[in-house]
């Protein structure tokens, strides 16, 4: 009796090591949906590719009638103070660079600085990581106004202005 169910028991065990053909069916479905996956990958990578290029056209379009009248940026290049806000423009081996730090809020110092009509513009990113858009234009002799172009932060909303700078140092 003892040997009999031990016999079966093996038999349990060995039927069920060896597996069956449903499991293999199943990894067919997993395979094709991975090559599903794959394919739609590749076809959003071609479409963002597509994209990309098209808008580096429009840029590079958009950038060439910018160019025809813009300021100097070698004028503005300097330290500039309203009395609570510093800003500083500084051109490094041909790169322009801007830096705003807000007295007991925030700096901002990564970004692209670019040239437009009236103004210099610095595309940044805020505290919280969102992008942001800074102007910086002359407003008169010898006064600046800093305005806030686009921004999602709390704290700097887009139209926020400020003005008053001066120019403090070369």
């Amino acid at each position: 009796m003892k040997k009999s169910i031990i016999t079966i028991c093996l038999c349990g065990i060995l039927l069920t090591a060896c597996g069956s053909t449903v499991d293999v069916a199943d990894n067919t479905d997993v395979v094709s949906e991975k090559e599903v996956s794959q394919e739609s990958v590749v076809e959003e990578r071609t479409a963002e590719a597509d994209y990309s290029e098209e808008s580096s056209e429009a840029s590079q379009e958009e950038s060439s009638e910018e160019t025809e009248e813009v300021v100097d940026l070698d004028e503005y290049v300097g330290k500039y103070t309203d009395g609570e806000i510093g800003v500083e423009i500084s051109k490094e081996n041909g790169d322009y660079s801007m830096f705003v730090a807000f007295y007991r809020l925030t700096v901002l110092d990564e970004g692209t600085v670019m040239a437009a009509a009236d103004r210099v513009i610095f595309d940044t990113i805020d505290a919280s990581g969102m992008p942001m858009k800074v102007s910086f234009k002359k407003d008169g002799d010898d006064r600046f106004t800093l305005q806030i172009e686009e921004s999602t932060w709390t704290y700097l909303n887009s139209g926020d202005t400020f003005s008053d700078f001066v120019k403090t140092d070369n």
